[in-house]
């Protein structure tokens, strides 16, 4: 099965390579070496990013934005409940998730939960398939997902505040500002978001005949950004992002019997950066301090009784570029990593880590571009490999030919090395070797891309039975992911305001665990998503579909226990009135009221959100 695998991925790559008749010089990768002078990046690896109009389209948390406009998977036990992901068919802590550069993953589990962060205070989103451990560090095996804040110097003010209702006594209510000089940049953000969350659970009903509804499912999200920049000289700024997250939900019942517990997480993630950027140097180190805080109560009615847990970490980071020669630029990343944890359930420990990188983007030709990088990190908590990453960016005409292979990484999470004493302090990273290539054309307004890849996967971290009821972590499963990823955008112009925009995207994701030959649980063979957008003048219509296949929920892929596949389709509208001095914006969720669940729990049917912005 390997050798028919790899067989097909070689295919591929040699069917693109042949398209490649024409050996033309073509003006669109100069657009990207304008790229590389910005901070050290992966020419070789598709990015898509979703700026602040597809941000606002959705509920305000980043789970909802990224399960309508990405073909990321999510294992929802609830609306509103915990949001975690699947990446190109791997684990939830297989995901990296960067805020300004800074990897903000849990560091007692490993994952994120993507329903605890607003996008509210965003200004754009970047989602990065395949492996990028080298520049991203643990976790990256998957993909990355990369949150950016932004400071704007323009000498103007801008002030707005949004308030929004909907279904199941949904409310939020934002501000954000900006004031600005031509050397000096200050923008808040503050928003809240509650919902009593009692959506029907539809066709289920309890032994007296009573429609069931979601129970003890309230939750709400209190966030505050605050970005600063200063102009020292036209050269170089300084920087400074802040970010405060209050989340306090009770969790959703699986069974009218089932205990009302609540769950408690505080963020506190502050990052300061100097940047110095010459015409052939840039210099930029940083240095960030986050704090992870929760609070589990078996009973939300007995406040006085919780278990608890903190983390805090301390990042130093030093990222520099340096154009050697006209068509050479190497660029560096070293970053020290100091993190303590500690709580009733995995005691006090710390870990320290030193890391460096270093990543060459030669051009070779006009049309050609080579580029490679390694990762080497230095701590006493397991023994780091050597990773590495090597692509290829070629441009021919119309069409874009990358080529990338990468070895990346997860280390083990405070939860793997400590819980309990069953921890296992002898646990070893996850490896990952992925190979992959896209191709892309361009025809005027059309873009199709397709990418085919493979990813090795070894040493994965599995708590298992060792001694009778004894469940300790242990490194144990291999697993290969063969992947193929199709998508098209198209934008067209009709008479003189009329603009039609669609955008769709299918991924196939093949997940092995190779000792069992199954299917990885929790991650669908299909995965499709597509969006279509209208614009008039003031007005805009935009049309959201989402298809996700069935699910496997058992490592048996036993059919008595699957999650269906499901279609989902989001309509809504956007108004700009009084020169957009006023923006509402309403969507109807679930148009066709379709059946489906996340782990556990039914989700919500058709359901309608409205906003209304005012811009002072």
């Amino acid at each position: 099965m390997i050798a028919i695998k790899r067989f097909l991925f070689v295919l591929f790559v040699i069917c693109s390579q042949y398209t490649l008749a024409q050996d033309t010089i073509a003006k669109k990768l100069d657009e990207v070496i304008v790229a590389t002078k910005h901070l050290p990046m992966y020419l070789s690896q598709k990015t898509k990013k979703l700026t602040d109009t597809i941000i606002r389209k959705n509920e305000p948390v980043l789970g909802e934005t990224l399960k309508n406009n990405s073909l990321i998977y999510f294992k929802e036990y609830g609306r509103g409940m915990l949001s975690t992901v699947s990446f190109r068919g791997t684990t939830a802590s297989q995901t990296a998730v960067l805020w300004n550069g800074i990897n903000i993953n849990s560091p007692l589990n490993g994952s994120v939960d993507f329903n605890t962060i607003s996008t509210v205070g965003l200004q754009s989103i970047e989602v990065k398939p395949g492996g990028g451990s080298v520049l991203s560090g643990s976790g990256a095996i998957g993909g990355s997902v990369q949150l950016n804040n932004s400071v704007v110097f323009n000498g103007k003010n801008n002030h707005q505040l949004t308030f929004g209702v909907g279904d199941f006594d949904t409310y939020q209510a934002n501000y954000s500002g900006i004031i600005s000089t031509q050397k000096t940049s200050l923008s808040v953000g503050i928003s809240h978001f509650q919902s009593k969350n009692d959506y029907r659970y539809k066709g289920l009903f309890t032994w007296k005949g009573i429609q069931r509804k979601n129970e003890n499912g309230q939750f709400q999200l209190s966030d505050m950004n605050i970005g600063f920049g200063y102009k020292i000289l036209a050269k170089s700024m300084l920087k400074l992002f802040s970010q405060t997250s209050f989340n306090d939900r009770n969790i959703s019942l699986v069974t009218e019997s089932d205990p009302k517990t609540k769950y408690k997480i505080n963020y506190y993630r502050n990052l300061l950066d100097y940047s110095y950027d010459s015409n052939k140097f840039i210099f930029n180190p940083s240095v960030a301090y986050l704090t992870e805080q929760y609070q589990y109560f078996p009973d939300n009615e007995v406040l006085e009784q919780f278990t608890s847990g903190q983390s805090n970490t301390f990042i130093g980071k030093i990222n520099a570029k340096v154009q050697l020669f006209t068509k050479t630029t190497v660029s560096s990343v070293s970053e020290y990593n100091s993190t303590r944890g500690f709580g009733q359930s995995f005691g006090d420990n710390a870990r320290n880590i030193f890391s460096t990188a270093f990543l060459v983007n030669q051009k070779v030709f006009p049309n050609w571009i080579l580029e490679a990088g390694i990762r080497k990190e230095l701590t006493n908590v397991y023994e780091s490999p050597l990773l590495f990453s090597v692509g290829s960016v070629s441009v021919f005409g119309l069409y874009t030919l990358k080529v990338n292979a990468s070895k990346n990484f997860r280390i083990p999470t405070f939860n793997d090395l400590y819980w309990n004493e069953l921890g296992n302090p002898n646990l070893e990273p996850e490896i990952s070797l992925q190979e992959e290539v896209t191709n892309q054309l361009h025809i005027k307004k059309l873009t199709l891309t397709a990418t085919a890849y493979y990813n090795q996967i070894q040493k994965m971290i599995r708590w298992l039975p060792t001694n009778g009821d004894i469940w300790k972590p242990i490194n144990i499963d291999n697993v290969n992911v063969l992947g193929f990823e199709g998508g098209l955008s198209y934008e067209q112009k009709l008479l003189k305001n009329h603009i039609f925009k669609i955008g769709g995207e299918y991924a196939y994701t093949l997940s092995e665990n190779q000792q069992t030959k199954r299917q990885l649980t929790y991650t669908p063979f299909h995965r499709l998503i597509g969006n279509l957008d209208y614009n008039y003048k003031f007005f805009t219509l935009f049309l959201q579909n989402s298809f996700t296949g069935k699910v496997y929920t058992t490592s048996d892929n036993s059919n008595e226990y699957i999650l269906k596949e499901y279609n989902l389709i989001n309509i809504g509208f956007k108004i700009a009135l009084f020169k957009t001095r006023i923006t509402i914006n309403a969507i109807i969720n679930n148009l066709l009221d379709v059946k489906y669940s996340g782990i556990d729990k039914p989700m919500p049917g058709r359901n309608f959100n409205t906003q209304i912005t005012f811009k002072i």
